[in-house]
């Protein structure tokens, strides 16, 4: 069989019997089972090389854990450690470097199931492992990783969000999310910069609900405000979400330190990225996707003035299946 036969020539590189192969490989398999209902109700998106992930990171993480108590015991018996912390520090600079060049490509991310249905994947987990005729290592794993492409399949599929509108953020900032079936749309009218944990509620609250809703890739991201806490929040974004094009109103005016930063800081990511950014000024943009679908970008001509910028009012229509969608303008 080829699947032996990969297993031997594992085991023969690695030094290690089949079976030990098999078993890890089991319990990987079984684990990702059991921890996927709390990954969906987090919004996170599961690694599909997470069994081999877990097999290169063990090293780093043995290291890591081992600095990280020396620096917890240090401190409580008051021994300087501030090589420690520093090796520490390293470790973990080193690791996200890595993670910045990762591909997005192994993540699946799927919408967040009804209760029923989280409950029943660890369940499946459970009964595979428990039924005698199942639980060899050779055919549990089989089994376990049919199970695994069967339910991101069901998720995708049965939870197909295509030709929906939604607000993302809600109650504190509502984002508009149009799912056409060519591309998918964020317009934020203003509230990225709501709050100056903008990054945070990025990371923390935007990419989770996001990914609830299975998106994986945003085609557009319209931007209709800018300021300093919109160019950090749009930076975290490209850096932890797949962004491909921005539409942000022309602005000029003057930023503080902190706000020219952020900037140099977006531009760097839209370099490294090939992100593509576009200006919204003067004349309208028309977005069309297919003849029913399609949106209109259009400037009102009214100029606002916010924290020593300027920049254009913009108001957002279009249509989705040929039905008109809610206008959309820019917050003063």
């Amino acid at each position: 069989m080829p699947i032996k036969n990969i297993v031997q020539t594992l085991a023969k590189k690695l030094k290690c019997t089949p079976r030990d192969i098999l078993t890890f490989l089991q319990l990987q398999l079984f684990l990702t089972l059991i921890s996927w209902p709390i990954l969906l109700c987090w919004g996170l998106p599961l690694s599909l090389a997470s069994p081999v992930g877990n097999f290169i990171f063990t090293p780093f993480l043995i290291i890591f854990l081992s600095l990280a108590s020396l620096v917890f015991f240090s401190e409580l018996l008051y021994i300087p450690n501030g090589f420690l912390v520093y090796l520490l520090e390293q470790v973990a600079d080193w690791w996200y470097t890595i993670l910045t060049y990762c591909d997005r490509s192994w993540l699946f991310y799927s919408p967040q199931p009804s209760l029923g249905t989280a409950l029943l994947i660890p369940a499946l987990a459970f009964l595979i492992l428990h039924t005698k005729k199942l639980s060899r290592p050779l055919i549990s794993t089989i089994i376990f990783a049919l199970s695994i492409i069967g339910i991101a399949g069901y998720l995708r599929y049965d939870f197909n969000p295509t030709g929906t509108i939604s607000i993302v953020g809600h109650p504190e900032k509502q984002l508009t999310l149009i799912h056409y079936p060519q591309a998918t749309v964020l317009i934020d009218p203003g509230y990225l910069g709501k709050t100056i944990s903008a990054t945070n509620w990025v990371t923390y609250t935007l990419i989770p609900e996001l990914t609830k809703k299975s998106v994986q890739t945003i085609d557009y991201l319209i931007v209709l405000k800018p300021s300093s806490l919109v160019f950090q929040a749009l930076t975290t974004l490209c850096n932890k979400f797949l962004v491909k094009h921005i539409y942000l109103v022309s602005w000029s005016g003057q930023l503080n330190n902190t706000g020219w930063r952020a900037w140099e800081q977006l531009l760097a990511v839209q370099q490294r990225l090939s992100l593509k950014i576009t200006s919204i000024d003067k004349e309208p943009l028309t977005l069309t996707f297919s003849p029913q679908d399609s949106l209109t970008l259009t400037p009102t001509g009214t100029v606002i003035k916010k924290n020593k910028l300027r920049y254009p009012r913009v108001t957002i229509t279009g249509a989705l299946s040929g039905i008109a969608i809610e206008p959309v303008s820019s917050l003063t």
